[in-house]
């Protein structure tokens, strides 16, 4: 029995029985201190979750993390931060007004289009208020309504046959509004710069000439003129008219013309008489019929030193030869100018020129050579 008590002694007072002991009493403890710390987790995990739906979870991490005073020097340190980013943006685009980098945000076919667009808006908006633009009045005579002539004598593909006045042809469009280049053939500029002036249109595959109305003109000098016409505002329009005739109706002419004023017009077609004197009687003998007019300019340069000359065709009796063959001889010209000492009078409504040439100027004919 006492031996047994001894043995019993001996092992539980043994160093290794001891510290087993000792590790499990301190074990105990962990396990317990766990127990606690885990009830205090889950108290704070709680309070985090219940957080969370009140505020962001980074700003309640932060709040846990840092004090109040650790807050502030937190947020001071991010706003020098900040600045100083900021100074170094600053001082890396000092330079940024001279980078090609801004200019070239858009491709350059896309800036070219964009850019067109826009000048064809801005085409538009100008044509529209062309439009809407009211015309000054024309004069009463030149809105006379227009007489059909006698049908004997119309050539349909001669509108002067007909009552109408060759005053210029279209040459070339003129930007993009509408604008036309006219070579004039008038000594009248008003008749392609009066707005609102009623016009007749032949074009280049067309018999006849139809009404068209003036909406302003600018005359260029050297018989230039640049004109535009109502209904024709854009450059595809007005391309549409090169090679066009501009006439006037005779009927509707506004121009006021002195007692001496004579057309070109009116002197073809005149028959042409001289006068000789013969025992003391004056006596009038045809010399031809005026087939044009040749101005000045074209024979000679200089201003002034010419006249204007009579082109007339010689009137001469036909020989036997001209019967027999099929084509006549050539016509003989003659240039008359027209000057008051050799044209004495031009009587239009007898339809006849009065002349008295110095001696040899009748000798002085000519044969055009033809192409």
């Amino acid at each position: 029995m006492l031996l047994t008590f001894l043995v019993v002694a001996a092992f539980l007072l043994s160093p290794r029985t001891v510290f087993g002991f000792g590790a499990f009493f301190h074990n105990h403890q962990q396990v317990s201190s766990c127990k606690n710390s885990a009830k205090t987790n889950t108290f704070v995990r709680s309070s985090i979750s219940s957080e969370i739906h009140r505020k962001d979870s980074r700003r309640f991490k932060t709040s846990i993390r840092y004090s109040s005073g650790d807050k502030d020097e937190n947020k001071s340190s991010n706003k020098i931060g900040t600045k100083k980013k900021n100074k170094r943006k600053h001082k890396a685009n000092k330079y940024a007004e001279f980078s090609k980098a801004d200019k070239a945000m858009l491709d350059p076919f896309e800036s070219l289009v964009k850019e067109s667009q826009q000048k064809l808006q801005a085409i538009e908006v100008e044509n529209k208020l062309q439009k809407d633009r009211p015309l000054p009045k024309a004069p009463p005579k030149a809105m006379k309504k227009l007489e059909y002539p006698n049908n004997e004598g119309i050539d349909p593909y001669d509108p002067s046959s007909f009552g109408y006045r060759k005053i210029g042809t279209i040459t070339a469009p003129h930007g993009v509004h509408g604008w036309v280049k006219v070579l004039g053939c008038t000594d009248f500029p008003e008749r392609l710069t009066r707005a609102g002036m009623p016009l007749h249109l032949k074009p280049v595959r067309k018999r006849a000439p139809r009404k068209v109305t003036l909406s302003c003109g600018k005359f260029l000098g050297n018989d230039q003129f640049l004109i535009q016409l109502q209904g024709y505002f854009d450059r595809t329009a007005s391309e549409s008219l090169k090679g066009s005739i501009l006439y006037y109706a005779t009927q509707q002419d506004t121009i006021i013309q002195e007692d001496n004023d004579v057309l070109v017009p009116e002197l073809i077609g005149l028959s042409v008489y001289r006068i000789d004197i013969e025992s003391g009687a004056e006596k009038e003998s045809l010399v031809g019929t005026v087939s044009g007019v040749v101005p000045a300019d074209e024979l000679c340069a200089i201003p002034g030193l010419l006249h204007d000359q009579l082109e007339v065709k010689v009137a001469r009796e036909k020989s036997e030869s001209d019967y027999k063959s099929p084509r006549c001889s050539p016509q003989n010209l003659l240039l008359i100018p027209m000057v008051p000492e050799i044209v004495i009078k031009i009587n239009l409504e007898d339809g006849n020129i009065i002349i008295d040439p110095p001696s040899g100027l009748l000798d002085l004919t000519f044969v055009r050579e033809e192409k």
